[in-house]
């Protein structure tokens, strides 16, 4: 097989894709997003990220407490009855 012809391929390809985009780039001029836009973004993504993470923090507390509710619960009611069989 041939890779030469393929490398001229990919060479041509990244060449005119560079192009296009420092075209589209220039052309945008004032449209561009400004920085204080992007900031903005990242914080909200920041915030929505913790977020879901103390929201799942909380989630995991209360079923732990569900859980060791429910096991000393089980375990008193097995007590009682070991207790009122003898």
């Amino acid at each position: 097989m041939d890779t030469k012809m393929f490398e001229e391929y990919q060479a041509k390809l990244l060449e005119w894709q560079k192009k296009f985009f420092d075209s589209c780039l220039e052309n945008m001029g004032d449209y561009k997003l400004p920085e204080t836009w992007e900031k903005a973004v990242e914080y909200q993504e920041k915030m929505v990220t913790n977020y879901m993470e103390a929201q799942e923090s909380a989630s995991k507390m209360v079923l732990d407490s569900q859980k060791k509710l429910w096991e000393q619960y089980f375990e008193s009611v097995r007590k009682q009855s070991a207790a009122a069989a003898a």
